[in-house]
């Protein structure tokens, strides 16, 4: 169970984490003509964490009300809050960014959708 601002995401489908390069943006350090060799260290990377999951439904008008209430979760700017994984590790502040559909919706006993979202921890400035 993946809960993100107290809510169950991918509720009853699953869900694993993809935890994001963590570190420092570092770049070519560039002048007139091309590079000098040097690399210049543009500060620290935002925390980026996927979560991959399939949304489940018993009709396709709840699979599709589940998806909705969880992109209903984006807002501008992005609410914080902490994003906790099965095994109990948190994840503060972080901002829900986007949601989308990975694949086609798939029939049997239930609907299901396989889906992504994408939380950050922006970093001040």
């Amino acid at each position: 169970m993946t809960v993100y601002d107290n809510t169950e995401i991918f509720a009853g489908g699953g869900c694993e984490l993809e935890v994001q390069t963590q570190g420092l943006l570092v770049v070519p350090s560039l002048r007139m003509g091309g590079s000098d060799g040097r690399m210049v260290n543009l500060g620290p990377l935002d925390l980026v964490i996927v979560a991959r999951g399939v949304i489940i439904g018993a009709t396709s008008s709840e699979l599709w009300g589940e998806y909705d209430a969880l992109a209903g979760m984006i807002s501008d700017p992005p609410r914080v809050a902490t994003l906790v994984e099965d095994s109990g590790r948190e994840w503060v502040e972080m901002g829900l960014v986007s949601v989308r559909a990975t694949g086609a919706v798939q029939s049997g006993r239930v609907k299901s959708l396989a889906c992504e979202a994408t939380f950050v921890r922006f970093q001040s400035v």
